[in-house]
Formats: structure tokens, C-alpha cells, sequence
């Protein structure tokens, strides 16, 4: 019980964080670089230097479904939909719940 709180808590405030930078999303047709897609640079440094805070997590603790679900939207927000959509995999194949 405490953990799925946990885990709710956490998605919560990565949402909210999400919401207020309005990193805007790839879309088909898109250019691919980031660059072209004109997100904001110092947005961008937020985004690499949370998506490097999280995969230095992911060494101390594989098994953080959390983590990797956070990974997944940091990759997604800056248009990296295959390694968001392979971070939230990875999240789905741990035991979560401790079961």
C-alpha cells in the first residue's frame, strides 16, 4: 500500500514538472533533430541532466519500476519515443507489488 502511494506521489510531481516546462512532443512529419524542433536549450539541459540523474538510479537499483517509468516520460518529452516506450517496458516486467 505504501508503495503504490509512493508511486503516486512520484507521478504526480513529474507531471506537474512536465506541465509547467510544455515540452512539446515529436510529431509525425517533424523534423527529427531537437534542435530543429526548436526546444528551448535551457529546457532541454533540465530534461538530459534529470534523464542522467535517473539512469545513475537505475545502476544503484534496476528493479526501481518508478524510475524507469520516470525515464520513459523524460526520454518521451524530448521526442526519444523508443527509449521511452523500452523504459516503461522494463518497467512493466518488474514485480511492482512485491508479489
Amino acid at each position: 500500500m505504501r508503495v503504490a502511494v509512493l508511486f503516486l506521489i512520484i507521478t504526480a510531481f513529474w507531471g506537474a514538472v512536465f506541465l509547467h516546462f510544455k515540452i512539446p512532443q515529436k510529431v509525425l512529419g517533424a523534423k527529427t533533430s531537437l534542435e530543429e524542433n526548436s526546444i528551448d536549450t535551457e529546457k532541454l539541459k533540465v530534461v538530459e541532466t534529470e534523464i542522467e540523474n535517473t539512469k545513475k538510479i537505475l545502476t544503484v537499483r534496476p528493479d526501481y519500476a518508478a524510475a524507469w517509468i520516470k525515464l520513459g516520460s523524460l526520454y518521451e518529452s524530448i521526442g526519444e519515443n523508443d527509449l521511452g516506450r523500452e523504459a516503461r517496458e522494463k518497467a512493466k516486467g518488474l514485480n511492482f507489488f512485491g508479489d
